[in-house]
């Protein structure tokens, strides 16, 4: 069992085998990809319970007990895993994080009905399923339904505020199990719209005839914005959040959830461009940018900045997109063109809009080589994971470096789902690469096949103190041959992140 510490603020117990899904993306991004994790505790209000339906390795599951341990506020989390196998390692993550008596861990599968049935669990086991899956084991679990629940479990006055559903497919036999259920509590529902390459209109649907409105969660801004059915979803987006009418009060009040959204801004601040987050100042060039720059960066500075709420923010975020979509350069002037599709990547991240920001990045990408030192007078790091990284050579180099980490995170949720070798061997020889990007290229390989070494004065195998790496030991055991296989002379990593 392997003990992996996550940005999240905790630690996870997982199998000690990188080919578990779970095990492998903890390694390689030190958190779960998906951003949700650390925004659905906030929804819990005083005394309320959570439901955890898909508990799997218990990444939801801690993560919002931890929230109740914290806060205090009582409340519980009720796990539900029909997987058996998983539960030592739920178990042990409790354990570790002193969370026991916040959780209830169940070996059950919700359904419409109480009974039992056939559970697929394949070798990933992330993806187990009521719906069969091609070459999977096979194992009889009992189900149960939320409305049984509600009259055996939950106690006279438990009140169930959020849920975490993640089914595979089962969603639906889940809801029609839950009539009373969802009459009683009212709960906020996060869930997976998308289940593989199909996207779950039919669950989506289900909740708006229950009442409730949808809305998708939006990293940039840290707040709830409204998802419409006519509207076009991004490809990139995983999971929906349906919000009771009697929760909006309470959330936009909190400032995490916007019902109605603000026009967009008309006049920006004053600012000091070098203040703002993400942008690195070429100190050695004097040229000036272009006002209407100036002014969307301005935008783009209150939109990033804590000390405005949130609907101002996002009308200054989106008077930043409509300026760099209108702005016209001169021809030929690919610094400022440079300016421009970097600050308009960065507008694209704070509205999580992941599809349009990879294809402003890819067009940067094909003119950004041809750019000097000397004729770039900023860059804008179009992903804030990049914002702490310090210009080594120079300032184009640090852009390229830039821009090729945000495709990457972008453009993929993991390399566990394939990787772009190109891609990443060009990050690994930029000096100005983060190492989460060595994490990322070394466990690609081990993904592929391939076997490699890691030297063991490499940086992935020391805490320098910068925060970027949390957990040397992991990679350690994988110089040492512990965690992965046996190694041959395929030098990686120098120390020299």
């Amino acid at each position: 069992m392997l003990n992996i510490k996550t940005r999240h603020g905790f630690t996870l117990c997982v199998p000690e085998n990188l080919s578990v899904m779970t095990t492998f993306v903890l390694s390689e991004q030190e958190s779960w990809f998906e951003d949700e994790v650390d925004f659905i505790s906030k929804l819990i209000l005083p005394g309320e319970s959570v439901i955890d339906i898909g508990a799997n390795h218990g990444v939801y599951t801690i993560a919002l007990a931890k929230k109740l341990a914290a806060d205090g506020i009582g409340g519980r989390v009720l796990a539900f895993e029909p997987n058996a196998s998983l539960h030592p390692y739920i178990q042990a993550s409790l354990n570790l994080n002193d969370l026991n008596e916040f959780v209830v861990l169940f070996s059950l599968g919700l359904s419409r009905n109480e009974g039992s049935s056939v559970f697929h669990i394949p070798a990933n086991s992330e993806l187990a399923s009521l719906i069969p899956v091609e070459g999977a084991n096979q194992a009889f679990i009992d189900l149960t339904s939320l409305d049984i629940i509600v009259e055996k479990v939950l106690f006279a006055d438990e009140k169930i505020g959020i849920i975490k559903m993640d089914a595979e497919g089962a969603e639906i036999d889940i809801i029609e199990g839950a009539v009373k259920f969802f009459q009683q509590h009212q709960p906020v529902v996060m869930f997976e719209v998308k289940h593989g390459a199909t996207m779950n209109i039919g669950l989506a649907d289900a909740f708006v005839s229950m009442g409730y409105d949808l809305y998708r969660y939006v990293k940039g801004l840290d707040v709830l914005l409204p998802y419409k059915s006519y509207n076009v979803l991004d490809g990139y987006q995983l999971n929906l959040f349906a919000i009771p009418p009697c929760r909006y009060r309470a959330f936009e009040k909190s400032g995490l959830l916007l019902k109605d959204l603000p026009s967009v801004a008309k006049n920006s601040f004053p600012i000091a461009i070098e203040t703002v987050p993400g942008v690195s100042v070429n100190m050695k060039q004097s040229k000036k940018i272009s006002s209407s720059l100036q002014n969307a960066i301005a935008y783009i500075s209150v939109g990033q900045c804590l000390d405005y709420d949130k609907k101002t923010r996002y009308s200054h975020i989106l008077a930043a997109r409509n300026l760099l979509h209108e702005l016209k350069l001169e021809s030929g002037d690919e610094a400022d063109e440079a300016i421009k599709y970097s600050a308009l990547a960065r507008v694209w991240w704070l509205l999580g809009e992941r599809t349009a920001m990879v294809k402003e990045l890819q067009h940067l990408m094909t003119f950004l080589g041809s750019i000097t030192h000397d004729q770039l007078p900023i860059a804008i790091s179009p992903h804030p994971a990049f914002d702490c990284q310090p210009v080594r050579t120079d300032i184009v180099q640090w852009l390229q470096c830039a821009c090729y980490e945000a495709i990457e995170r972008m453009s993929r949720y993991s390399s566990y789902f394939g990787a772009h070798n190109e891609l990443l061997l060009s990050i690994y020889a930029n000096p100005h690469h983060t190492l989460e990007m060595e994490r990322r290229l070394a466990l690609s390989w081990v993904m592929q096949g391939r076997t490699l070494q890691i030297h063991r004065n490499s940086a992935l195998c020391s805490n320098d103190g910068s925060g970027q790496h949390l957990n040397p030991h992991l990679w350690i055991m994988i110089a040492n041959g512990i965690l992965y296989g046996s190694v041959r002379p395929l030098c990686f990593g120098t120390g020299k992140a």
